[in-house]
């Protein structure tokens, strides 16, 4: 229909208050079996949140999703994406440590269990940083931009932005930089991608 509608909030009385969450920036959501899958992101008063909400839009309800595993700090700025059966989220800003991070997790959706992923080294591996995008792309993950600071994973003022395209291989478990050519985007933040 193209129609916009406002779904009501929960009064605080109402048992689905706090299954709700609260307003944020600097989250993700994706889409699995049919269910929108919102984590991260922060608020100044509360801060940033690290719990998984699973919403619902044939029954218009949220639900906060019984998880195990090794839980991604409480961040804003990561990004995520669905591969088969698992949601990776990679990088952002960690509140707790106040930096940016370049660690990778995913979240299994048929065991509800988090991992850390735990890559070889690699000059390929993408740096620390925040509002970046990732794409999947079969069994691969495509990640390009964000914002970086010159000083490594502490918070400095000093940022950069970078556009190297860097691809995980979520069946080989490693990361590639990918060399470009043509009109290769400027370094950016807080933009968007998807595929075609």
């Amino acid at each position: 229909t193209l129609r916009w509608y406002t779904l009501p909030i929960p009064s605080k009385e109402d048992e689905q208050y706090k299954l709700t969450p609260y307003r944020r920036y600097g989250h993700t959501c994706v889409l699995y079996n049919h269910k929108i899958y919102l984590w991260g992101g922060r608020n100044d008063g509360p801060g940033a949140c690290n719990k998984l909400y699973c919403f619902d839009p044939y029954r218009r309800q949220w639900s906060i999703v019984r998880i195990n595993g090794f839980v991604p700090e409480a961040r804003d700025g990561h990004s995520a994406c669905v591969i088969k059966d698992r949601m990776y989220i990679f990088a952002g800003f960690e509140e707790p440590g106040n930096h940016f991070s370049n660690d990778l997790f995913y979240f299994d959706f048929i065991s509800l269990i988090w991992h850390k992923v735990l890559t070889p080294k690699s000059p390929s591996t993408p740096k620390w940083r925040d509002f970046h995008t990732s794409t999947s792309i079969g069994d691969l993950m495509y990640v390009f931009g964000g914002r970086f600071d010159i000083a490594g994973h502490q918070h400095s003022g000093q940022n950069y932005y970078e556009n190297k395209l860097h691809v995980y291989d979520s069946v080989k478990n490693t990361w590639t930089e990918i060399f470009t050519n043509g009109q290769i985007p400027g370094g950016r933040r807080s933009h968007s991608a998807c595929k075609i």
